[in-house]
């Protein structure tokens, strides 16, 4: 039963490159290798390119012994990068997946269900942990020469490392299942909370060129803080460079930590997935009914369904939170964004007149394009898609709440970091309104082009809603398109200065995109109604 459990939740995690989601139906031979190949070379393109951190501590460390350091800073970031990569997905994969109720009314052991569970994010560990800490093996053998010891224990850290993180993103899991369960507005503080990590997060990535220049500068004061406070990154990066004893040490810890993470998830796994079941239980309270207009009615579902959900907030709306503290970071450095600006268009008459609209336009396009709102929307419905067919309402009504979710979320913020970038930069009067004329529509523009990605390739097939959330390639689709959009709209602009005014030009571009706005009202009120209808 475990095996099949494990096998069962692993094909739920690799689906995509098996079977089409839309229709159900298994892909060709060609058509899996392909997926298979192409994912393998991004993650090849991303190993590649944490390969020259590798080489910086590489050539730092080695040449004054101190390649258990090595070790020890990459062993840490390989587990945080692990974290990063599944702890998002470990709540609901845990204790907010489809098929929980049906598991559990089954006579399973609920210690069966927890470790297929955590095999799924084991496996997820070691993927995103081994981006860095596979060329970090790499690079440490070929600058430092072969040794039998630290090969074979390099190797085999690597899945004690995956199980590190496993344990980590299951603890952090695991409270805020206990938070979700137990406070009112919880979704709204576990996305603050995650919001506020991501920005810590961020703020290390700006910071890493001085931060591994310090550590480059004081690698023997770093070795000592290691070895007095970071026990057990201390091991790990002994036990790496060859000594026995604290890779028996570092696989011991993590051994029994793991065991530990297994006994405690079996014995609250019940409870914990009765808290946070997707169906509430009546309060025992009484409920006035009122009567709503119909499309504040189809509003107020698809609010509902958003808020109610960590994974969509996070995975859907995380563009929300960086956009205001983009354009702050613009205002607060403005100085240094204008020395770059300068830098890059020296000798450029025109480029004072350009600069300021079109980095406007540049920002909020990119990042506002990161929240895919209504590209998972139809998706999400499920097999309860038929319930909202069943209601006597028009299926334009149905989809125009589901762009208008996008829009009310996406105005505000759009905005406000148009203006204060516009502002900052000192843009003319005229260019700011056309700017945020333009990003107006952008955000129209991406809630349509979302929506359609979802009508025509929609899963309704999932058990975990991560599936068409985070693992579908619609999402991928519209951040590529509104990525080439973005450049192709400041790149043209650059292209044609001399020959047509900023202002004209701003023009051009609020009128093509109303235009693909308008068409894409058109699709959607008839064929894609149609579609809708279809599903």
């Amino acid at each position: 039963m475990l095996k099949a459990l494990i096998k069962k939740q692993f094909m739920e995690i690799f689906r995509g490159f098996f079977v089409n989601r839309k229709n159900g139906k298994a892909y060709t031979k060609g058509r899996v290798t392909a997926n298979i190949t192409l994912f393998t070379v991004l993650m090849l393109v991303i190993a590649g390119s944490l390969a020259g951190l590798s080489s910086f501590f590489a050539i730092t460390f080695i040449p004054i012994n101190l390649g258990w350091l090595y070790f020890s800073i990459l062993g840490m970031v390989s587990v945080i990068l692990g974290i990063i990569g599944s702890v998002f997905n470990t709540y609901a994969g845990l204790y907010r997946a489809k098929d929980n109720d049906l598991l559990i009314s089954m006579p399973i052991p609920p210690v069966k269900i927890v470790i297929s569970r955590v095999a799924g994010v084991y496996g997820t560990a070691l993927l995103y942990s081994g981006l860095l800490w596979v060329p970090a093996l790499v690079v440490y053998h070929i600058v430092a020469g072969p040794s039998a010891a630290s090969i074979i224990f390099s190797i085999l850290l690597f899945f004690f490392i995956g199980a590190l993180v496993t344990v980590l993103t299951c603890i952090l899991g695991w409270v805020v299942a206990i938070a979700a369960g137990k406070l009112k507005g919880r979704n709204i503080v576990t996305v603050l909370i995650a919001v506020a990590l991501f920005l810590v997060y961020y703020f290390f990535c700006f910071r890493m060129s001085s931060i591994m220049q310090h550590i480059a500068n004081n690698a023997q004061a770093v070795g000592r803080s290691f070895k007095d406070w970071g026990n057990v990154f201390y091991w790990l990066g002994l036990g790496a460079a060859g000594n026995a004893g604290y890779f028996l040490l570092f696989a011991a810890v993590t051994a029994v930590l793991s065991l530990l993470c297994l006994t405690v998830l079996s014995k609250t796994f019940l409870k914990l997935t009765a808290m946070n079941s997707s169906v509430s239980a009546g309060t025992g309270k009484k409920t006035e009914l009122v009567q709503n207009d119909v499309k504040k009615t189809l509003f107020r579902k698809e609010l509902a369904r958003f808020t109610s959900s960590t994974t969509y907030m996070l995975n859907c709306g995380l563009g929300l939170f960086l956009l205001p503290i983009l354009a702050i970071l613009i205002c607060v450095k403005r100085n240094d964004v204008m020395t770059v600006i300068w830098t890059m268009f020296r000798g450029i008459p025109w480029a004072a007149a350009v600069y300021a609209p079109m980095l406007a336009i540049l920002a909020v396009f990119l990042v506002s394009g990161l929240n895919l709102i209504s590209t998972p929307s139809v998706s999400l419905e499920g097999k309860s898609l038929w319930l909202l067919k069943s209601l006597p309402v028009k299926p334009y009504d149905i989809l125009t709440a589901k762009c208008r979710l996008h829009e009310v979320f996406n105005y505000g913020p759009a905005l406000f970091s148009g203006v204060l970038i516009c502002v900052s930069l000192k843009a003319a009067w005229t260019e700011t309104v056309l700017v945020l004329a333009a990003i107006l529509l952008h955000v129209m523009f991406i809630a349509r082009l979302g929506l359609i990605f979802g009508l025509k390739r929609p899963n309704f097939t999932w058990t975990n809603e991560i599936v068409p959330i985070k693992q579908s390639l619609n999402m991928l689709f519209v951040m590529l398109i509104n990525l080439v959009v973005s450049i192709a709209v400041a790149g043209i602009c650059l292209l044609l200065q001399g020959r047509v005014g900023t202002d004209v030009y701003l023009v051009f571009v609020v009128v093509i995109l109303a235009l693909i706005v308008r068409m894409m009202n058109e699709w959607l009120k008839k064929r894609g109604s149609r579609l809708f209808e279809e599903l």
